[in-house]
């Protein structure tokens, strides 16, 4: 964790996402910041333990917007904003136990989350995404959790 005042959970969260974690009312709300978010995104760099999202730094808002719903689905990851200095890029870490980079490689390969060219520099399988609502991303995370 990046706070000297936070720890890891005791025991660690299961990797596993679960939807039905955000509450009812904003689920479309959820899904569509998290299209527009992903579809901001400019590149994808992998990371020790998971993934490293850059976006333009005017893309701030939108993506603690989405963070903030997304972290109830997905409570296993750590996440961290980062902006480099100046006019240097925004970044969001997704980070987590052992297994989860191998798990959001599934994740991102299973659905047309990130532009096709980001994905495909990362070197990720594009061959078969699908689109995401919410009813796809249960489908999604049901199949992730049985890898």
């Amino acid at each position: 964790m990046t706070a000297s005042n936070q720890t890891a959970p005791d025991p660690p969260l299961p990797i596993a996402c679960d939807p039905h974690a955000i509450p009812a009312n904003e689920r479309e709300i959820w899904i569509a910041k998290g299209v527009e978010f992903y579809a901001a995104v400019r590149e994808c760099r992998e990371l020790a333990d998971g993934y490293a999202l850059r976006l333009d730094p005017r893309d701030l808002i939108l993506t603690a917007e989405y963070v903030s719903r997304d972290r109830l689905c997905c409570a296993f990851l750590e996440w961290e904003i980062v902006i480099e200095p100046g006019a240097g890029a925004l970044w969001l870490h997704l980070r987590g136990p052992t297994g989860t980079r191998q798990f959001l490689k599934h994740a991102f390969e299973g659905t047309a989350l990130l532009p096709e060219k980001v994905a495909r520099s990362a070197g990720f399988t594009v061959s078969e995404r699908r689109p995401v609502d919410f009813e796809s991303a249960a489908e999604i995370a049901r199949k992730l959790e049985n890898r």
